[in-house]
C-alpha cells in the first residue's frame, strides 16, 4: 500500500513540474510584451510630437518664402521704376561727384599750404614799415611847389604775390564765394600766366562759368587748360567738363566727340567712366 502511494506521489510530481515551468515562461513573455507595448506607445507619442513641430516649421518656412518672394517682386518693380529716372539724373550726379572730388583734392592741397602761407603773412607784416615823408624845404609848399590843391597822382594797385593771390582765390572758391574767386583767379592768370597753379586757376574759372550756366566761356577756359597746359593732372577732368558744357549748349555731337576722345586717351580714368555713362544715357556708343 505504501509502495503504491509513493508511486502515485512520484507520478504527480513528475506531471506538476513541467506545467509549472511552462506557466512561469508564459508570465515572463507577458511581462516582456507589456514592456514592449509601453515602449511602442512612448515612441509613437514622441513621433507625433516631432511631426507636429516639423509641420509648424514647414508652415513658417513657407510663409517666409512667400514674404521674400513678395519683397523681391516689389524691389524689382521699384528698380524698374527708378531705372528710367536714373538716366536723367546721371549727368548731374557725375558733375556733382567730379566737383566734390576736385574740392576734396584742393582741400588737401590747401591744408598743406596753410602753414607756409601763415608764415609768409607773418613775415610780410614784420617787414612792412610805415613810409616816412621828407620834410618840405623852407618856403616850399607841399606837393613839390604845385600847391595844396594840385591833383595828386593815384598809385597803381599792387598785385599780391602769386602764391598768396592763388591761395586767396582757392579759399574763396571752396567757401562758395564764386564771384570773388572768379575775379581773383582772373587777376592771377593775367599777372602769372606761367605760374605753377595757372592750369588749376583756369580749370576752376571754367567750373565757375558752368555753375553760372555760361557754357561758352566755360568751354573757353577748359580749352585753356587743354591747349596751354597739356599733360596736367586736371586735363581729363577739364575735357570731361568741356564735353558736358557742349552738350548743355545743345552741341550734342561735339560733346559726344569730346567724351569719346577722353575715353580714347584716358581709358582707365575715373573721368572716362563718367564719359561712358553719359554717352550711354544719351543712347550713344561709347
Amino acid at each position: 500500500m505504501s509502495k503504491r502511494i509513493l508511486i502515485v506521489i512520484f507520478l504527480l510530481a513528475a506531471m506538476a513540474s513541467p506545467s509549472f515551468a511552462v506557466s512561469k515562461e508564459i508570465v515572463q513573455l507577458q511581462e516582456q510584451v507589456s514592456l514592449l507595448m509601453s515602449e511602442m506607445h512612448d515612441l509613437q507619442q514622441s513621433l507625433d510630437s516631432d511631426m507636429a513641430v516639423l509641420r509648424t516649421l514647414v508652415g513658417q518656412n513657407t510663409d517666409t518664402v512667400n514674404k521674400l518672394n513678395t519683397a523681391l517682386t516689389n524691389l524689382q518693380n521699384q528698380l524698374n521704376g527708378q531705372a528710367g529716372a536714373s538716366n536723367q539724373t546721371q549727368t548731374q550726379l557725375s558733375q556733382n561727384f567730379q566737383t566734390l572730388n576736385d574740392s576734396l583734392d584742393q582741400l588737401r592741397t590747401q591744408m598743406r599750404q596753410m602753414n607756409s602761407l601763415l608764415q609768409q603773412i607773418q613775415q610780410a607784416q614784420t617787414n612792412i614799415q610805415p613810409p616816412t615823408a621828407p620834410a618840405p624845404a623852407p618856403g616850399q609848399s607841399l606837393g613839390g611847389g604845385q600847391g595844396l590843391n594840385a591833383p595828386q597822382q593815384q598809385p597803381a594797385a599792387a598785385v599780391l604775390p602769386a602764391k598768396q593771390l592763388y591761395d586767396n582765390a582757392l579759399s574763396d572758391y571752396i567757401s562758395g564765394k564764386y564771384a570773388l574767386a572768379q575775379q581773383e583767379f582772373q587777376q592771377y592768370l593775367q599777372a602769372y600766366p606761367q605760374d605753377i597753379h595757372a592750369a588749376d586757376a583756369a580749370y576752376y574759372m571754367g567750373d565757375i562759368y558752368v555753375r553760372q550756366q555760361d557754357y561758352s566761356k566755360a568751354v573757353e577756359m577748359f580749352n585753356t587748360v587743354l591747349n596751354n597746359y597739356p599733360g596736367h593732372r586736371l586735363t581729363p577732368s577739364a575735357q570731361l567738363k568741356k564735353g558736358y558744357a557742349l552738350i548743355a549748349m545743345g552741341k550734342s555731337s561735339a560733346g559726344a566727340a569730346e567724351l569719346r576722345n577722353l575715353i580714347q586717351h584716358y581709358p582707365h580714368s575715373q573721368e572716362a567712366r563718367h564719359a561712358r555713362a553719359q554717352l550711354q544715357s544719351m543712347g550713344l556708343r561709347p
